[in-house]
């Protein structure tokens, strides 16, 4: 079948669906917030089939909660349904709202392939139940649109079932799947994030120590260096050869799970997900990791030549530099001090919102900022430089939070 789709989001206007009338899904105000998208922590915990595949950016189950209603899943050809999806949220919610959109699935050239029957079930205990059915019935097929619940729900696991489609027995489709209300309590900060986790990508091992991110996984060499930002890993990976991209993660708060998206050249490439292991699962990559005798920025300058200092952060449209950056501040200062004959450049970067103007003095003032902080500790200010790029060296899309939130970043090359 051919899966032709054009990229980018699209603005759509809410259809009335279900007999009511239509909400704005904008992810804030009296409707709360999309519980369910990635980018609040939500993590899928499996899924019963889906087109694509780790390689792969679009017709992907995890694509559902990207809140890019231009990539979207499709059914794997033929797979039986009913179709089944397991989510996590990131805490208790009082769900009031679901939403669908099938808006850009491919209904006109393949009519019938849209979902259309569904059936929602919610749990507060975990991933297996015990159960409530929140909704069962038909949803609007190849538009999006909105379901207000007559009771709301409380829940932290979501399953959603697609029983059938508009006919079509080859493939099903659907672009976006949401769920609306407030949380309970808040979000919990996860108990553990290092370990063995079996991937898609094979073994890979996380060691978080001292506020940095580090380790490898099976698969051509691969290394990979970053910050917990909240309940995401977002991390810089790259292996054998000249392959190098960046990943945002998010980890349940158990620590027991991890999904998320991977980019190389500046596009989403692919899915990363998969279970934690036993203690003693760990890939023979690790061996260096445990006791580490570098830390991941040294090692990224050594092997590199630059590194993604994606633990600096900095106040709302500001260039003041919050409390939370000094440890990776502190990382880059050691390398300059252990290493005084060498520069270096510190490159600002910003995701694509605002005006182009804007972005690139943002970026140079951000960078100027990182600058200021390590003269005023005794670096040479000859030694370093700050630039700042704004939007224009993307290193994932712009069309859905995760990707802008990589896009959000300083880099430094040493000169």
């Amino acid at each position: 079948m051919l899966k032709k789709l054009a990229f980018g989001a699209l603005a759509l206007a809410m259809g009335v669906g279900f007999g009511l009338a239509a909400h704005a899904q904008d992810g804030s105000g009296e409707d709360g917030i999309n519980a369910l998208a990635f980018s609040n922590g939500t993590v899928l915990l499996g899924y019963s089939d889906e087109y694509g595949g780790r390689a792969s950016s679009q017709w992907i189950a995890l694509a559902l909660i990207d809140e890019d209603p231009a990539l979207g899943w499709a059914s794997a050809q033929g797979a039986p349904k009913p179709h089944s999806f397991v989510f996590e949220l990131n805490t208790v919610y009082s769900l009031h709202r679901f939403g669908f959109d099938s808006a850009q699935a491919e209904e006109g050239g393949y009519p019938g392939i849209s979902a259309e029957e569904v059936r929602i079930s919610v749990s507060t205990e975990g991933a297996d139940g015990p159960w409530t059915i929140a909704y069962e019935g038909t949803i609007d097929p190849g538009m999006a649109s909105a379901l207000d619940i007559p009771e709301p729900v409380e829940a932290q696991w979501v399953k959603l079932e697609i029983t059938d489609n508009g006919g079509r027995d080859d493939y099903t489709e659907l672009m976006e799947f949401s769920a609306w209300g407030l949380p309970m309590e808040p979000p919990a900060t996860p108990a553990a994030v290092s370990g063995t986790y079996d991937t898609n990508w094979g073994r890979f091992y996380v060691s978080y120590k001292d506020g940095a991110l580090r380790g490898c996984y099976n698969h051509d060499e691969g290394k990979f260096s970053g910050s917990l930002v909240g309940s995401f890993l977002n991390i810089e990976w790259r292996e054998t050869g000249d392959q190098h991209g960046k990943a945002v993660i998010a980890i349940t708060a158990d620590g027991r799970f991890l999904n998320g998206f991977w980019y190389e050249n500046g596009a989403r490439q692919g899915t990363w997900f998969g279970p934690l292991m036993e203690p003693g699962s760990e890939p023979e990559c690790a061996a260096d990791l445990i006791e580490p005798t570098k830390t991941a920025i040294e090692q990224s300058l050594e092997e590199t030549g630059r590194a993604t200092l994606y633990g600096i952060y900095f106040d709302l449209d500001s260039d003041v530099l919050k409390a939370e950056s000094e440890p990776t501040l502190s990382e880059v200062l050691a390398y300059l001090t252990n290493n005084p004959d060498k520069g270096a450049l510190f490159e600002g970067h910003t995701d694509s919102l605002g005006a182009d103007d804007y972005n690139l003095d943002l970026s140079a003032r951000r960078a100027a900022a990182v600058v200021s902080w390590l003269t005023d500790r005794g670096v040479d200010a000859g030694r370093l430089s700050a630039s700042g790029l704004g939007e224009e060296q993307p290193v994932a899309d712009n069309d859905n939070p995760s990707g802008r939130a990589l896009n959000r970043r300083v880099e430094v090359s040493l000169q």
